[in-house]
């Protein structure tokens, strides 16, 4: 005989997780009674905020839950399709929800998880209904058939981090997935809820990539063996394995995970100690908590404000080192390089779905994708919008201007950094108006626009000014285009007297702007190298090696592009075959950091070519600019350099009559790019005309 069933409030007090021992006869009666079964979830429901769906009245009314349910089965109002995944916890299922026209992921539990910890699981399934987070994947409803709970999530197709991690992939785009996931590991703490069971299986990957953590709260239900107490072993902290750990023991596993992900050679070391303070094995050895580990990741990892200026540190020599003609420069904002190292302002109104978005388009940016990168920078500024947020909006500004500097829209880029200096002296966020103004005078100098570039200058300037505290880096930052506005007006000694200037302060904060005095080091020795001072460029390049080494690895990408710089200067000097080899290193780390098909590589491979072409390695060359070629973007200057690259070699190996065509195109695409009349197309005729004129081809 069943005794009394509870009243409403005992049933309210253990949705809460407040009845204490009354939640055993609770549980225990609602096992025996259906009418309270179906009450005990409607009630759930109710407090979830979630739709209702159908509970069964008896195990008979319902298809039996066994260990795998066929395709066809109906849990409430979902109807399995497939098995997604099974565990010691319960089987996940792709499931249409014929209601809303979706497929979702359903999790069944086992009947042994539901009872055992049914108030915990129902506490953080309501809090996790509440939470929308870019990076945390959804829980759409939960409710319980025949004994046994069920949530359904999100289905996302992208697989998940374990799986995307069986390949190769750059180092940028893993601390990206890491990074995502470490904001979803954040808000689920800041709801209650610790996941315990934190590892790449229990990550997944949205049609775009985009990471999202799962399974949150679900891992510790168990009580039985070493597994049973939330986790799996391979990363589990000391103190979850004990039955005990807080949110830190997420930290633990993040940690593990991390170090997996990343095992390799030349770690730079902000990442090694990152994986052991996260991995230590007393808890208060490690970060306080995932909002101090993530401002590590964002702040040394991968800033959402400094991809521009760090790519910008690349020249490209294209044909200039083969004909002697004008360096065809590249786009982007040197001055703002490492900008991030330092972290924003306490205060700052960031939106989180903002910076999850800007820094996604970051991500795409790795891949050189630039529609992709300009959609996402628009949804962040959506979401900026949408928030109210100003500073969001600012910071979306310029993270779109340095994607369209990245890409060669120098006009356009420069609009969004003046939109983002009006914002941010609105708002007001002098910050993020400083560095805005800094960055313009960058690009207005390469725009040939002197007269504007010294304007903004002086209003980088007046903004410094205002700001009682200014971070070292936007001192540093002034100082640069200070350099910047000194070199356009050729006074290439006062430049130099800035950027040493900048070196100095960034110095002094050593070692948190390292990174930044590595790529202003690697400035100065460029211009050092225009002003025929080899020996002051050649020691500086090689203090910005050293530096970037300590601070990202000697095989990352800072280094790589100081090494292409200094091959460069190797160059000029008759040093082809030294030149040759240092170049070739620079474009492994960088291939390591990007994948082949990046812009970079594209430019450092005519870089490549240019040597080749000068020691005579015409074959070498020819191979090498075909390849290149097949992955070159349409309308760029180093485009046309390797059409124009591709002849040469055909000279070089007396084919000249199939040297005709190359070079027409290459003088057809600098026409598009540079506009009519470059030097560029100029030489290209030059050589054109000449082989017309011995008569290997017709006029």
């Amino acid at each position: 005989m069943l005794d009394p069933c509870p009243d409403e409030a005992a049933v309210l007090r253990y949705l809460a997780g407040e009845a204490g021992v009354e939640a055993l006869a609770l549980e225990a009666h609602v096992d025996r009674c259906t009418l309270c079964r179906r009450w005990f979830a409607e009630l759930a429901r109710t407090s979830l905020g979630l739709p209702a769906v159908a509970v069964s009245d008896d195990d008979a009314a319902g298809p039996s839950l066994g260990e795998h349910l066929p395709p066809g089965t109906e849990v409430g109002r979902y109807r399995v399709l497939r098995v997604l995944g099974s565990g010691g916890l319960g089987v996940v299922y792709a499931a249409a929800d014929p209601r809303l026209r979706r497929t979702v992921a359903l999790k069944v539990l086992r009947t042994e998880v539901a009872r055992n910890d049914a108030a915990r699981l129902l506490a953080e399934a309501r809090a996790m209904a509440k939470l929308s987070h870019p990076n945390v994947c959804a829980v759409l409803d939960v409710g319980v058939i025949d004994g046994r709970w069920f949530l359904a999530m999100a289905l996302l197709e992208g697989g998940t981090l374990a799986q995307w991690l069986d390949q190769s992939r750059p180092r940028a785009a893993i601390l990206q997935r890491f990074t995502e996931a470490a904001r979803g590991l954040l808000a689920v703490h800041r709801v209650g809820v610790i996941h315990r069971d934190f590892k790449p299986s229990n990550v997944l990957l949205d049609a775009h990539g985009t990471a999202q953590v799962s399974d949150f709260g679900l891992s510790a239900e168990l009580r039985e063996s070493t597994e049973a107490h939330g986790g799996t072993p391979h990363y589990m902290a000391p103190e979850q394995r004990d039955g005990g750990g807080d949110a830190r023991v997420d930290q633990f596993a993040f940690g593990v995970a991390l170090g997996d992900a990343l095992r390799g050679p030349s770690l730079p070391s902000w990442l090694l100690e990152l994986v052991a303070r996260c991995t230590a094995i007393d808890p208060a050895a490690r970060y306080p908590d995932m909002a101090a580990v993530l401002a590590t990741l964002e702040r040394r990892g991968g800033s959402r404000l400094r991809r521009a200026a760090r790519l910008g540190a690349v020249a490209t020599v294209g044909v200039a080192a083969v004909i002697g003609a004008t360096v065809i420069p590249r786009s982007g904002s040197p001055e703002r390089a490492d900008a991030a190292e330092a972290p924003p302002p306490a205060a700052a109104p960031i939106d989180t779905e903002v910076r999850a978005r800007i820094d996604r388009a970051v991500a795409r940016d790795l891949a050189g994708a630039e529609p992709t990168i300009m959609i996402e920078i628009e949804a962040a500024m959506a979401v900026a919008l949408s928030h109210g947020d100003a500073a969001g909006i600012a910071l979306s500004r310029l993270a779109r201007a340095e994607a369209l500097a990245k890409f060669g829209r120098l006009q356009a880029a420069y609009d969004e950094h003046a939109r983002a200096f009006e914002l941010a002296t609105t708002i007001p966020r002098d910050d993020i108006a400083v560095d805005a103004a800094a960055a313009a005078v960058s690009l207005l100098v390469d725009l040939g626009r002197a007269d504007e570039a010294d304007q903004w200058l002086r209003r980088a300037e007046a903004t410094l000014a205002r700001i009682d505290q200014p971070d070292t880096h936007s001192v540093a930052g002034v100082e640069v285009a200070r350099a910047r506005v000194a070199e356009s007006a050729h006074d290439l000694e006062g430049a130099r007297v800035r950027l040493r200037r900048a070196i100095e302060l960034l110095a002094a904060a050593a070692p948190r702007l390292d990174g930044e005095r590595a790529v202003t080091l690697s400035r100065l020795a460029q211009m050092e190298a225009r002003m025929g001072d080899g020996a002051s460029a050649r020691r500086h390049f090689a203090e910005s090696i050293a530096l970037a080494s300590i601070v990202s690895g000697p095989q990352s990408v800072e280094v790589a592009e100081t090494e292409a710089n200094l091959a460069f200067l190797e160059a000029e000097h008759g040093e082809f075959e030294a030149a040759r080899v240092r170049l070739e290193r620079a474009r492994s780390s960088m291939i390591r950091e990007f994948g082949e098909a990046h812009d970079d590589i594209v430019a450092l491979d005519s870089n490549l070519a240019s040597l080749m072409l000068r020691t005579r390695a015409f074959d070498d060359a020819l191979r090498l600019v075909d390849a290149t070629l097949s992955r070159a973007p349409e309308r760029r200057p180093v485009t046309c350099v390797l059409r124009e690259q591709r002849a040469l070699a055909l000279m070089g190996l007396t084919r000249e009559a199939d040297a005709v065509a190359p070079l027409q195109s290459a003088i057809d695409c600098y026409d598009a790019v540079l506009g009519p009349g470059s030097r560029e197309a100029e030489l290209a005729g030059v050589d054109l005309e000449r082989i017309r004129g011995n008569g290997a081809a017709p006029q």
